[in-house]
């Protein structure tokens, strides 16, 4: 069986809070990477909007990158210029995306691999969780919030995971990794 990547870019940059609204229906359950000058901060995206462990929306417009995931599809946008920039999503299967909005590109593949990303600290006793949100700790960077509905056991940990797929790059037959996609969060 052949494996497919399909691929959507926007036809015009547009900011991150209307790359939020344009795919509300691509984030469904969807967690957030989200990357500012100052910080990498973990969200989720509920209602169309992006919010932090504390329930309230964040403000979008200090983030330059963003990386929306569930296990349907990737979200991705990146600040290019004056707060504006390119929607892509990513997925394994066709979305069937509106074709004004978005051009479409599929790529055959070789073949995926599931890859694994531990994230720093263990699970500590909160005071008062959040729904849908666990807290991690560790000396070294303090606390960490995580959008995540399982509940964590005492030094348990999360990992995120991600499928990376593998195409033939050349006229060699020569394969690398031609593109990643967040999956989801897990507990360990």
């Amino acid at each position: 069986m052949t494996e497919k990547l399909y691929s959507w870019v926007s036809r015009s940059p547009m900011s991150l809070d209307q790359a939020i609204q344009t795919t509300q229906a691509q984030q469904m359950g969807a967690n957030a990477l989200l990357y500012s000058p100052q910080s990498c901060d973990l969200a989720q995206v509920q209602d169309g909007n992006v919010c932090g462990s504390d329930g309230q929306p964040l403000t979008l417009s200090h983030y330059f990158e963003a990386r929306i995931f569930n296990e349907t599809c990737e979200v991705r946008w990146l600040n290019e210029n004056q707060g504006n920039g390119f929607l892509v999503i990513l997925a394994d299967s066709d979305l069937d995306l509106n074709s004004e909005t978005f051009s479409c590109k599929e790529t055959t593949l070789n073949s995926h691999l599931s890859q694994t990303y531990l994230l720093w600290g263990k699970a500590i006793r909160q005071v008062q969780p959040q729904g849908g949100w666990q807290r991690l700790a560790e000396a070294r960077i303090g606390k960490l919030d995580v959008p995540l509905s399982q509940s964590l056991k005492k030094d348990q940990r999360v990992s995120l995971q991600s499928q990376e797929y593998l195409a033939e790059v050349d006229n060699f037959g020569n394969v690398a990794v031609i593109e990643e996609r967040l999956v989801k969060l897990e507990v360990q």
